[in-house]
Formats: C-alpha cells, structure tokens, sequence
C-alpha cells in the first residue's frame, strides 16, 4: 500500500470523524474501501502528525455503539462542538422536517435540512423515507442518491434504517422496467454489506418485510433478494417462502418459483421448513391464472410433486384447478368428454376433503353449473345439485337461479322427469321458483298433451306457497300459461275453469294474458258475446291483444270490426297483425283484397316484414293460374334484400301451379 494519507482514513470510515488513542498510532486497524473488509497498515511518524490529536484517554476498550462496526479498533464517533443548538431547537426542527415528508413538501424538507448545521441520521432517513415514496419519479431516485452521498461527506454513515427506506422504495414499484431493478440489485447488495459488518443482526425481519412487499408488487428482483439471502445464511420462515414463491409466480418468473421450491424440498440454503400445501398452490394457481400464460401441463406437474411430498391436496387447490378448466377453452387434442370427466373427479375429490359441516364453495358449485349447461352436459348439472344433497350442504338462494336455468333446460329438452323432480325438491326446501321456471314446464308438459300434470304442478305451488303479494302474481302467471296451452290444445273448458279463479286477482299483466288467451278461446267458439265482454274488461292493450282481437274478427269474416280497430288501433299494429289480416282474406277467398291491402300496407313497411304475407298472395294467385299478378310480386321479391332461398320458393309455387309459364323466362 502506498504512502498513508489521512484522506485514506477517512473514505474508508464513509467520512465520519473519528478520534484514536494515541498509543494505537503505531500500528492499527483500519477499514478498507473493499467492501467493508479489515486490513492491517503501518502508520508512520509523518501521517501521525498529519491526523487530528488524539483524545487522551486511559482504557483502550471503548464502548460499542449500537450497530456501528468501527467502535471496534478503539475509534469513537468525534463530536463537533461548533454551532451546536439547543436539544429543544433541535427536537423542532427534526419535527418540522417529519412533517413536510410527511405533507411530499420534499424540497421544502430539503432545504430545511441544507440550513440546518446540526444534521442527523433521523433526520437524512426522514427525508428519504419522503423520496423513497415517490420513486415513480426518477429524479427522486437521483435526489436519494445525492443525499446518501450527502451524508457520507458529513460524516454520516448510512444504517439499516437507511438502506431499507430506498429498498421498499424500489420494491414498492408495480411497473419496474429493467433499470429500476438494476438499481434496485445495487442498493441491496449494499445493504448486505452493510449487514454482513453486524453480522446479520435483525437482518431476518427487514428482508421478511421486503419479501411481503415483493411479492404484493410482483417485483421482478425477487429472486435474487431470495438467493442472496440464503447464501448468507438468513433463515427464511414458512410465511418469507410461500410470499417469495408467489411474488415470482406474480412477476411471471415461474422457473424461478420452481427453483425456490426445489430449495425448499431439498432443504438447501437456509431452507430448513418443509415445502407446504399453500406452496404448492401458489405455483398451481400462477400456471392455471387465464389472464396469464395457461400451462395446464406444469400445473398438472406441480401437483403430482405435491402428492410425492405426500401433502394431501386441500379444497383450494381443486378450486383453483375447477375454475381454470370452467374458464378456458380446450387445449391441444383435448375432447370435451376427457374435460367433463376431470371435472368430475375435481367435483368428488372437493366433497371429499371438504370439512364436515362447512359449506361447499359456492361459486365452484354456480361455475360448474354454468359450464355444464352451456356444454349441453344437463346430467351432470343435476348431479352437482344431488350430490350437495346427499352430503348436507346447503342450497342457499345464491345458487337457486343457476338451477332454475337447469329446470328450464330440462323443459326445453323435454326432459320434464329431472325438471319436475328438482322443481318439488327446491318446494320442500323452502324455495319459490320462478314463474318462468314453472312457465317452462306447464308449457312444455302441454306440448305431451298432459295438462293434467300441469294443473297438479300448479296445485302443489299453490299449497306449498305463503300467500304473498309476489307469489300470487307468480300463480296468476302461470295461471295465465296454462289457460294458453288449454286453449291452444282445444280444452276451452279447461281453460275456462282455470280463468275463473282469476276473477278476484288484482290486475296485472298475466291477467291481461289470461284475457287474451279466453278472447282467443271464445273467438274460436263463435261466442261474440263472451269475447266481447272480455274485452271491455281489459285495461292493458298488448300487441298480443291486438292481435288476438283481429283474429278472432276476421276468421269469422267481421270486415267491418277489424277495420274499426285498425283505424283505430289501442296499440300500434305490428307486421304480424297485417299477416294476420292478408292470410285471412286469401283463407276466405278475398285474394284480390289481400292483394290491395298488402299493397296499402308496403307503403309504410318495408317488404322484407312481410315476406310471408307477399308469399301467401303468390301462392293464391299461383292456384289461380294468373301470371301477372305472380310476375308483379315476384319482381318485388327480387329487387328487395331478402335471402334467395326465400324468392327460389316463391319461384318453385308458381311454377309448379301454372303450367303454362316458361320459368327460364319467368326468372329473366
């Protein structure tokens, strides 16, 4: 080493003023700039009296300040007795300067610590800890950096208080690009420079708090914070290893997280605590995330290591596994049978290890039910809902809409056994399904010609039911269903039977529906008389009830009734009401009727609403042999936007009924 200059003793101290006794000048122990480390120098006669005298003191041992490595050696902290302030003034202006970084009034702060000639490490670590907070911005990255700078110069070394202000500072980005890890990496490796000199003491709670942090912000350094800890050795606890597995599964380093498990499971480093299911679940949970990279594959790998580890496998992870198969589409040769299969078991293996008498997750049970109905797989929906049976766990309402969608799929498939069979069930558990659900199935048992099984659907809803505002609006809806389906199947005395209960219920929309349907069923039986005093009883005209009333009018040919109500229409007519009264017309002979009032109706409808109606005129006229009328009609058909499937029948009805037309030229 060179010639020894007081220059070189003080760098090494971080440029603290220090004292020594004056019979340790012949040969001491001095710190080195290599990184913290101890070297032995000679000191010779010229540079002894080129430092600052000695203090005399007769014990060479001097007391440790607390985290400070150079009290070893016989140094102590010098004090300056110059412009020194009173404990009171001091003790405000440390408060002045917490509460600007408090307030981000940071270069307030800073100034009022430039002003200051009595400055401290609370003070300098006050100041940071402000900057630290917004290290979004870069220049405070540079500001924190001048002020460490700072403090050595005064002769302030930086302490673990400091180097942990800046780290959470860093570690408390979520959106770090490259460089801010970088730096990031730069002050840690500091910081256990720092703490390698106090050999690691309260290391283990800073680095936990790092950790948690970490693993919250997904930080991208978090495997390296990980590594260079259990190199030195600092115990990582059960909690540090699942936060540092999970924040690198979080900042998508999943490898990473696979080798701080292959740690733990083969107790390497500081590793001493077993691998535990939340571990394992952190990785299963990173692989099957479907915002993010979907390996099924790995997962899959994962939970076979934890079965190995012979860790039994707890209702979270099967969770975690249901809602990635529910919410991703298949992989690569993957059959939906192998998929509702594996569902399946995840299903049984839940139940399995499902605490007796805690509640089943009830958003796996709705997810299962959804994906299971939305795949057709209507067995296995039902069997979810029998299965929470057998085991005892409760059908709260919460479910109750996603099994009323089951019931109603049912119907429509016609499978009214398992619809009916669920319907009683949720009855006798106290639950009221809906009037669409109970709508479903009356319609759906009259399509198979059974209104007996749909009056005994309603009697029991009625027996089982409170007498409630809602329920009764409920019944008079189905009511109203099963008065339709009586009059569409031709029982008008049934219907008429079911109307009648009716008659002292509040008025309501399904009453305004039973209305309509006994209109219809009147109408039907000529009995004019009836059909009209259900109409002065309506209150409420739907298009349906419009609709109902021309009907009923012009198949019993009343030409006049109908053009009254539609000069005059209670609710404005619909292509379908038009339909209605050009069909029935051609029905009566009246083509030519049908002809001008469809005329007079694509006036203000545009022809594709009345393709049925313009086919209907074609067909007559087609039977009638005149050839004209079809050309005019068809040659609308074509210049209108409907589809060619729809002008090719038109075309195929008149030639098949007028034998004389050229169809080649017909086209043309």
């Amino acid at each position: 080493m060179s010639f020894f200059h007081w220059s070189r003793f003080y760098r090494p101290l971080r440029h603290q003023q220090y004292s020594l006794d004056i019979h340790h000048f012949a040969s001491t122990l001095v710190l080195t700039p290599t990184l913290g480390e101890y070297a032995n120098h000679p000191l010779s006669r010229r540079s002894l009296s080129q430092l600052t005298p000695a203090l005399k003191q007769k014990s060479l041992v001097k007391p440790l300040p607390s985290r400070e490595p150079t009290a070893f050696f016989g140094l102590t902290p010098h004090k300056s007795t110059k412009n020194e302030k009173d404990p009171k003034e001091h003790e405000s202006l440390a408060e002045e300067l917490t509460e600007k970084s408090k307030n981000n009034k940071l270069n307030a702060a800073r100034r009022l610590l430039k002003e200051s000639n009595h400055r401290t490490l609370d003070m300098y670590n006050t100041l940071l800890k402000g900057y630290a907070k917004q290290f979004m911005h870069f220049r405070n990255q540079k500001e924190v950096t001048s002020l460490v700078n700072e403090m050595c110069r005064n002769g302030i070394q930086p302490s673990s208080q400091t180097y942990m202000q800046i780290l959470l500072g860093y570690f408390s980005l979520r959106n770090n690009n490259s460089n801010d890890i970088k730096r990031a990496k730069a002050w840690f490796k500091r910081f256990m420079t720092h703490e390698a000199t106090v050999n690691y003491f309260d290391s283990h709670a800073i680095i936990r708090k790092f950790i948690q942090i970490m693993s919250t912000t997904g930080h991208r350094a978090m495997y390296f914070v990980v590594t260079t800890a259990l190199e030195a050795n600092i115990p990582f606890d059960e909690a540090m290893l699942y936060q540092a597995i999970k924040g690198c599964m979080a900042a998508r380093h999943e490898p990473k997280a696979e080798l701080i498990l292959d740690f733990i499971r083969r107790r390497q480093y500081a590793c001493t605590h077993p691998p535990t299911t939340r571990m394992y679940h952190a990785l299963i949970r990173g692989y099957l995330d479907p915002h993010a990279r979907f390996m099924l594959d790995r997962a899959t790998k994962v939970f076979q290591l934890m079965l190995q580890d012979g860790i039994v496998a707890d209702a979270e992870v099967y969770r975690t596994f249901v809602v990635a198969y529910t919410s991703v589409p298949l992989q690569d040769e993957e059959t939906q049978k192998a998929r509702l299969e594996m569902l399946q078991r995840l299903w049984q293996a839940m139940l399995a290890v499902s605490e007796e008498g805690r509640r089943v997750d009830e958003w796996i049970v709705q997810a299962l039910c959804r994906y299971y109905i939305a795949q057709d797989a209507l067995p296995e929906a039902e069997q979810l809902y029998w299965d929470m049976r057998k085991h005892g766990h409760k059908l709260t309402r919460f479910l109750v809409p996603d099994f009323c969608s089951l019931m109603i799929a049912f119907a429509t498939r016609y499978q009214l056994p398992s619809a009916i069979s669920l319907y009683y069930d949720m009855l006798t558990l106290g639950h009221r399904p809906g009037s669409k659900v109970k709508g479903s199935i009356i319609c759906k048992t009259a399509d198979k010609n059974n209104l007996e099984l749909s009056k005994q659907l309603l009697d029991i809803t009625k027996e089982v039911s409170d007498i409630q505002t809602d329920t009764m609006r409920t019944e008079d809806h189905c009511c109203a269903v099963l008065i339709r389906e009586c009059v569409r199947m031709g029982d008008i005395q049934s219907a008429k039977n079911v109307f009648d209960t009716l008659e002292d219920a509040p008025e309501s929309i399904s009453i305004e529906l039973a209305r309509d349907a006994m209109i219809r069923a009147y109408m039907r039986e000529k009995r004019l008389d009836k059909a009209e005093e259900i109409i002065a009883q309506k209150r409420v005209f739907l298009t349906d009830s419009l609709n109902a009333i021309v009907e009923g009018y012009a198949s019993l040919a009343r030409w006049d009734a109908v053009s009254r109500y539609m000069r005059h229409p209670p609710t404005p007519p619909t292509p379908r009401t038009h339909s209605i009264i050009v069909q029935s017309k051609i029905l009566h002979g009246c083509v030519d009727e049908a002809h001008i009032y469809l005329s007079h109706v694509l006036k203000t409808h545009p022809l594709e609403s009345m393709v049925a109606s313009v086919q209907a005129v074609v067909a007559a006229y087609a039977l009638k042999g005149q050839i004209k009328e079809c050309h005019y009609w068809y040659s609308l058909m074509k210049k209108a936007d409907i589809p060619q499937q729809q002008r090719d029948q038109a075309a195929n009805v008149i030639t098949r009924h007028c034998i004389p037309l050229n169809y080649e030229n017909f086209l043309l």
